[in-house]
């Protein structure tokens, strides 16, 4: 049996967008890459759109494909890597201010659980 929803409401008004990017790198053509970083004070959604790339999050590697989802909380070590022969396409979505119940500022995925979406994660 799944576990109820659990709603999140900004009753405080505290969110914040702090940046959105439409990355694409063509297949045969581009490698898009991104070295090994963290946000202090913002938590970011890639939605993977189109072809191939290998995350890396917490020091786990994730291999990400088209229909795939991945959340980096606040302070997590998080990098990037297209595949050259796929390509690749994501958007990337930036927040602040998220302040989920019984959870550190910034952070939507409890520690231990995969930041992963899929259908195979």
């Amino acid at each position: 049996m799944k576990s109820p929803v659990r709603l999140y409401s900004d009753i405080n008004n505290t969110l914040r967008i702090e940046s959105f990017y439409h990355i694409i790198a063509e297949p045969g053509k581009d490698q898009w890459s991104f070295p090994l970083h963290y946000h202090s004070n913002l938590l970011e959604i890639s939605l993977v759109t189109a072809g191939k790339a290998d995350f890396e999050c917490s020091r786990v590697k994730y291999t990400l494909k088209s229909g795939d989802l991945i959340v980096k909380n606040a302070g997590v070590l998080h990098s990037e890597v297209s595949s050259p022969e796929e390509g690749f396409e994501q958007y990337c979505l930036g927040i602040g201010g998220v302040q989920m119940p019984g959870m550190p500022p910034d952070t939507m995925v409890p520690e231990g659980i995969s930041p992963v979406r899929s259908e195979e994660h």
